[in-house]
C-alpha cells in the first residue's frame, strides 16, 4: 500500500486483475465469476540463481488471436544454498 496516495498496487503487477470499484457489487461479481470460466496454469522449475534475489522477467505469448494470458511481472531467483536453508526451517 502508498502510505502517501492511500492507494494499492494494480493488480497487473501480480498477474492479477484491478477491478473499478462502484456500488454495483453485482456487477462486479459477475466479471470475477466471468475471468474464471477458463483458464490454463503454467509452472516451471527455474534454475538457482547466482546471487540472492536475482530478478528475472517473465511474458508469456499466446498465438491463439482472441485469447489472452496473464502472468506476474517477474521473481526473485535464490541461489540454491538459500533455498535449502529456507526449505528446513
Amino acid at each position: 500500500m502508498d502510505a502517501e496516495n492511500h492507494t494499492v498496487p494494480k493488480g497487473d503487477t501480480s498477474g492479477g486483475v484491478a477491478l473499478d470499484f462502484n456500488n454495483d457489487v453485482t456487477a462486479l461479481l459477475r466479471e470475477c465469476l466471468a475471468d474464471t470460466q477458463a483458464y490454463y496454469e503454467i509452472s516451471f522449475d527455474p534454475p538457482a540463481a547466482d546471487h540472492r534475489d536475482e530478478y528475472h522477467h517473465l511474458e508469456i505469448k499466446v498465438a491463439k488471436p482472441g485469447v489472452s494470458g496473464r502472468t506476474r511481472q517477474g521473481y526473485y531467483a535464490q541461489p540454491a544454498h538459500w533455498r535449502r536453508l529456507v526449505s528446513t526451517q
